[in-house]
């Protein structure tokens, strides 16, 4: 079976509609705009993570370096903010191209910086070719996520991270 016959929301339930959360901190896994996870008793983290592909999710012909570092961030941070969470902490993972410079993953950071969410972490590896990003966050502890179900059918809450 090609992948095109399911499509990316059929691939996910397909590699992971048998998997089940293992720790009893593990509220809510693949399904959501973000994983739930339970640090404490009675609060709610939310964790998400996205992967942006060069020539898939952006072009750097179009795109500068400091406008990507911050739609990096924002796809993350937009699906927080869609289960009523407050980002607060970002991972980052580049995969650089040899093609770029220090000055050049300076303003894929500058762009990142500009959000109140503190980069806790960071990696990188030299990539053959594109450039490739990938940023986890997670919000402030809650009491209440909002899950897609709770809202699915109100028409009142707009959904901000893309489908």
């Amino acid at each position: 079976m090609e992948i095109s016959e399911l499509g990316e929301f059929g691939l996910i339930h397909h590699l992971t509609s048998d998997i089940k959360l293992q720790n009893a901190s593990s509220i809510k896994g693949v399904g959501d705009d973000c994983a739930i996870i339970a640090p404490t008793e009675g609060k709610r983290t939310l964790v998400t993570t996205d992967l942006l592909m060069e020539g898939v999710h952006f072009d750097l012909t179009y795109v500068p370096l400091y406008c990507l570092g911050y739609k990096a961030v924002m796809v993350n941070l937009s699906d927080i903010f869609a289960m009523g969470g407050t980002p607060k902490q970002i991972t980052v993972s580049l995969g650089i191209g040899r093609r770029f410079k220090v000055e050049d993953i300076t303003e894929i950071y500058r762009g990142c910086d500009r959000h109140a969410t503190s980069i806790m972490w960071t990696s990188w590896a030299v990539t053959p070719q594109a450039a490739t990003r990938d940023w986890p966050s997670a919000s402030q502890p809650l009491e209440k996520p909002l899950l897609k179900k709770s809202y699915a059918a109100t028409e009142h809450m707009t959904r901000t991270s893309s489908v």
